[in-house]
């Protein structure tokens, strides 16, 4: 059957939905004539037809429909037989049964939800309580489900509304102008979540350093930095995105100062803006959560348009989102703030407003309306007190526990995996080959197992390492995987080539049955018959493995980089070949 185009389809619509028929004047000149541009002459513009598609959709919801032929445009109608299940003779408006939702085209189901959905948000929002969303009589029942019709998501609860400017705030006048911000202060052992926030005085700032890969963090003290959080209208770049709340925390004559400066209207924008760069200037440093992608952007285009002159490039900048990442990539659902401070330093959030709302929250705000600011002056200072934190865990990694000599929390094995491949890239290998030990030990290691720098602990038992994956969910099974390959790379760097090579003949094996894992595979009977030929003169050994390797390769792996791959296999093994052939025929000799 041939498929309509949109045109087609609403056409179609207008030809089974008569218009009135136009004024008898034929033109709209009062003069007579040709039709000006302006004229109807019985064609509906195209918004129109889309309200009464809208329409006509309405009337399905409502079993009002039955008989009508509606679909998407561009495809071919199909009658519906639906009625409202208990509509009245006047056709009064109910539910879909979901038995017969699926009767229902998908783009019409969609489109309900989606309604549906909009309104049960404004609902919410308005009384600034959760409730529960309507039920989607209209989106088709997952499997399993025997309710008769579906229920949307919950709304996220929000926080109560208030009116006029929030409390605290004080403006400070400059030469641009005035400045408002609010300034709060917190004693050092002040506490966020189960850490004070003094306790990032004792950090490391070497493995700054290290897990940022940036030199310039191994000097930088944590009580000089600057720690950075903004709230922004938006998440794009460019002239319309304003930064109307700056969070920015600095320790100070032992306490901890939190400034949060807020933009009354757009009008001051220039001046917040100069206060904030100026205060940055003060700091050796500056702490973020990614903040290099888009904290720092936002400030920096905004100042470049006010003519002031951005104060980034000139100090060390620690963004924790990669550091973390490194360390905990894959262990949780996301990387986020909101998880890593909660896993981590067991900080829990009341009535947290999500940052999406604070936009709605500041232009309430300018119009005058009731406004949930207060809630994202709190959302700010939780985010710049998480920061304090998070460093402070940060620069304890090394250690292993806390300062107070608390254990540190956290997967350590995933830990010890991400300090292992850090080092690895700065080429401390030794140092490197520990953490890896420590990362391929039982789950149930105890903080004693810490590397001792010069003493290696004992190998660890692969036998078992593999039931291990499956009762430790602290390192993710492909983290697993790649940390086994790191540990039997250094085994090489370190001279330890005997055990290097078991490593990889045992990697080989244990990852055959892991799906996917043929290219860890294959990369693994490589390494292992280069030691042989290289290392441990073992050709023979060398020309098996390669001999495995290839047929892995050629059953296994995908076409990207396959016939290299191949072509690099014959070429061993051709060299291996010819080098038994001729151990062979001198010892005949």
């Amino acid at each position: 059957m041939k498929r309509e185009t949109l045109n087609e389809s609403l056409a179609r619509l207008r030809r089974e939905k008569p218009t009135p028929e136009p004024p008898q004047e034929s033109s709209s000149d009062p003069k007579g004539g040709a039709p000006g541009k302006g004229d109807n002459l019985g064609v509906k513009p195209v918004d129109q037809v889309d309200s009464e598609i809208d329409g006509e959709i309405d009337d399905m919801a409502a079993g009002k429909g039955a008989g009508k032929s509606i679909g998407k445009p561009g495809d071919a109608h199909k009658p519906s037989s639906l009625t409202a299940e208990g509509a009245g003779p006047t056709g009064s408006r109910g539910p879909i049964p979901a038995s017969k939702a699926s009767d229902l085209p998908a783009w019409v189901q969609a489109k309900l939800k989606r309604r549906l959905s909009a309104e049960g948000s404004r609902r919410s929002q308005s009384q600034g309580t959760e409730r529960p969303a309507e039920s989607d009589s209209c989106a088709p029942r997952p499997s399993g489900d025997s309710s008769e019709s579906m229920a949307l998501p919950r709304a996220t609860p929000l926080a109560p509304v208030t009116s006029g400017d929030p409390e605290g705030l004080a403006d400070t006048q400059t030469e641009l102008g005035p400045v408002c911000a609010r300034t709060t202060e917190y004693a050092r052992h002040s506490v966020h979540g189960s850490w004070e926030l003094g306790e990032v005085a004792h950090s490391a700032a070497d493995v700054f350093a290290l897990l940022a890969a940036d030199s310039s963090l191994a000097a930088v003290d944590p009580l000089k930095a600057i720690y950075l959080d903004i709230e922004t209208t938006g998440l794009s770049g460019g002239a319309g995105t304003l930064s109307f709340m700056v969070g920015l925390g600095t320790f100070a004559a032992g306490r901890f100062d939190l400034w949060q400066g807020f933009l009354r209207g757009p009008e001051g924008e220039r001046a917040l803006l100069a206060m904030v760069a100026q205060k940055i200037r003060g700091a050796d440093c500056v702490v973020s959560f990614f903040g290099k992608s888009f904290d720092r952007h936002r400030l920096e285009d905004k100042m470049r348009l006010h003519g002031i002159d951005p104060p980034f490039a000139d100090r060390p900048h620690l963004d924790l989102y990669h550091p973390l990442q490194r360390l905990y990539g894959g262990v949780w659902r996301d990387g986020r703030l909101g998880t890593m401070e909660s896993e981590l330093c067991a900080v829990e959030r009341v009535d947290d407003l999500p940052g999406s709302y604070a936009p709605a929250a500041w232009f309430d705000y300018l119009a005058r309306r009731e406004h949930r600011l207060e809630a994202v002056f709190r959302h700010n200072r939780d985010d710049v007190l998480s920061l304090v934190v998070l460093a402070a865990h940060l620069g304890a990694v090394r250690r292993n526990e806390r300062s107070s000599g608390l254990s540190l929390g956290g997967p350590q094995r995933a830990r010890a995996a991400g300090l292992a491949k850090s080092l690895a890239q700065a080429g401390r290998y030794s140092e490197a080959l520990d953490y890896s030990h420590l990362a391929l030990s039982p789950p149930t290691s105890s903080p004693a197992s810490t590397p001792i720098f010069g003493q290696a602990p004992p190998e660890p038992d692969t036998r078992s390492i593999q039931a291990d994956v499956a009762a430790d969910a602290s390192l993710p099974a492909t983290r697993y995987w790649r940390a086994r390959e790191l540990h039997a790379s250094l085994l090489v760097r370190n001279g330890s080539w005997r055990t290097a090579h078991g490593a990889w003949v045992e990697l080989s094996q244990a990852v055959s049955t892991v799906s996917g894992g043929g290219v860890i595979a294959v990369r693994a009977l490589i390494e292992a018959a280069k030691l042989s030929e290289h290392r441990l003169g073992e050709p023979e050994r060398g020309l098996e493995l390669c001999r495995q390797a290839r047929q892995r390769a050629g059953s296994e792996l995908g076409m990207r980089g396959r016939s290299r791959l191949l072509a690099d296999l014959d070429r061993r093994q051709a060299r291996l070949a010819a080098r038994l052939e001729s151990g062979h025929s001198q010892a005949q000799s």
